[in-house]
């Protein structure tokens, strides 16, 4: 999967990773959760719609975070919701 996450301009964080469909149970209709923690202020901004596997990238908006450092992670959830992947962590940035 090969995830990576950059802290772009107005608060959107945006994720990419490969498509690695046909590689046990990995679909290319599987979709991309997304979280960013800010530990400064104890909360979760997160999507279970982030973008689906084989479009390979998504953007969440982490703008209420501004100013803050945040830990980012991402995995996949299949259209049924009854399988996951692990979720590696992406890095930490400034949300700007």
């Amino acid at each position: 999967m090969e995830p990576t996450a950059t802290m772009g301009f107005g608060g959107l964080l945006t994720y990419a990773w490969t498509d690695n469909s046909g590689i046990s149970i990995a679909k290319a209709n599987d979709h991309a959760v997304l979280l960013a923690y800010c530990s400064d202020l104890k909360q979760t901004i997160y999507t279970t719609a982030g973008g689906r596997r084989d479009i390979l990238t998504g953007d969440p908006d982490v703008s209420p975070f501004t100013g803050h450092e945040v830990q980012t992670y991402i995995a996949f959830i299949t259209k049924t919701c009854k399988n996951n992947s692990n979720s590696p962590y992406t890095g930490s940035y400034l949300v700007s």
